[in-house]
């Protein structure tokens, strides 16, 4: 496998597993993928952690259309993160931080977790931004919705996200404004 297929970081997994623990049939399919929740791997294929999020998603929130169950999933996934040791480092700076010192750092925190997404911020404007993001295997853009606006409410703003999806599930601009 090549290292650039090993772009999920094994700590989302950690997050996800801290939203709730796997069992039953939920632990069942996840082993299958390849992810045994007690010996978490440094790296995971893409791929697998995404259909692990199409897992959860499915688990958590089975009766939500799927992009308001991403969303929700994504916000989650934030919560589960900052009980990271990381992400507890994370969460601790985010109330010092303005909104578009957040977007600027947004293409770092996301490579903290998945190493073959490109982002890109852009100012459009004194109160608002672009985010334009190239994901490869297509994670749904509601889940990265919920990981802002878990980011933006821990600030106590309020922000405004529009999706447009540039090329399929795999590029997509989000316009945010506060």
């Amino acid at each position: 496998m090549s290292a650039e297929a090993l772009g999920a970081d094994g700590s989302l997994f950690e997050a996800l597993f801290r939203v709730e623990a796997p069992s039953g049939a939920l632990l069942t399919a996840i082993t299958g993928l390849g992810v045994e929740p007690a010996r978490l791997a440094p790296r995971y294929p893409s791929t697998t952690w995404v259909r692990t999020l199409e897992l959860y998603r499915a688990h958590l929130f089975p009766s939500l259309p799927e992009p308001e169950g991403n969303r929700r999933l994504g916000a989650a996934l934030a919560r589960g993160f900052g009980q990271t040791l990381s992400g507890a480092l994370v969460l601790a700076t985010l109330p010092l931080f303005s909104p578009q010192r957040l977007l600027r750092s947004w293409p770092r925190l996301v490579r903290m977790g998945r190493t073959d997404v490109s982002l890109h911020v852009t100012d459009t404007g004194p109160r608002s931004a672009d985010l334009h993001s190239i994901d490869p295997v297509g994670v749904p853009a509601e889940i990265n919705l919920g990981l802002l606006d878990f980011a933006f409410e821990h600030m106590k703003v309020r922000a405004n996200f529009v999706l447009e999806p540039i090329s399929g599930a795999t590029e997509v601009v989000v316009h945010v404004t506060w």
